[in-house]
């Protein structure tokens, strides 16, 4: 989870979330975020400690209805 200070920093260049003096507002972050992920049954983790970019595909040919995708798109694209 990053924290970034929008007023003194609207790019968010300065993340500050290693910082110690923010642990607390980081934790409360993390913790709503982990309540809110409950309430939706995203099984999804916050972290990763390998991250990597997957390989985009742009042929279509194996697409997957993903559950977070709005009705429209869910009927325009995967109704077949």
């Amino acid at each position: 989870m990053h924290r970034f200070d929008l007023e003194t920093d609207p790019y968010e260049l300065n993340d500050l979330s290693a910082d110690p003096a923010q642990a607390q507002v980081v934790d409360k972050m993390n913790r709503l975020m982990q309540g809110w992920q409950a309430q939706l049954g995203d099984p999804m983790r916050l972290k990763v400690s390998k991250p990597h970019a997957k390989e985009v595909v742009y042929d279509n040919k194996n697409r997957k209805v993903d559950r977070w995708q709005p009705l429209w798109i869910r009927e325009k694209y995967f109704s077949e």
